[in-house]
């Protein structure tokens, strides 16, 4: 954005902050809460499911198997014999 954006928009937004009230006069009724309520349960439900149908893609991301190095694998093999 050049300059000139930027003090339009910042322009535009001071001035509906100005024109706003300062005071709503506003309530919840009971249907928003239970909306509101609603939206939470199915947002919580909802991310349980993601993360069980994917939880084993998600555990791989984070637990990568090593490959075991061939040389080492036979130097230990070396040791053991000679202990």
């Amino acid at each position: 954005m050049n300059s000139r954006a930027i003090r339009t928009l910042f322009f535009a937004v001071s001035v509906l902050f100005l024109v706003e009230p300062l005071i709503a006069s506003a309530y919840i009724d009971p249907g928003s809460g239970s909306l509101l309520i609603q939206m939470l349960i199915a947002s919580a439900v909802g991310v349980s499911v993601i993360l069980r149908t994917s939880w084993s893609r998600i555990r791989l991301f984070f637990v990568r198997k090593v490959k075991e190095d061939p040389e080492i694998s036979e130097n230990k093999v070396a040791i053991e014999d000679q202990g």
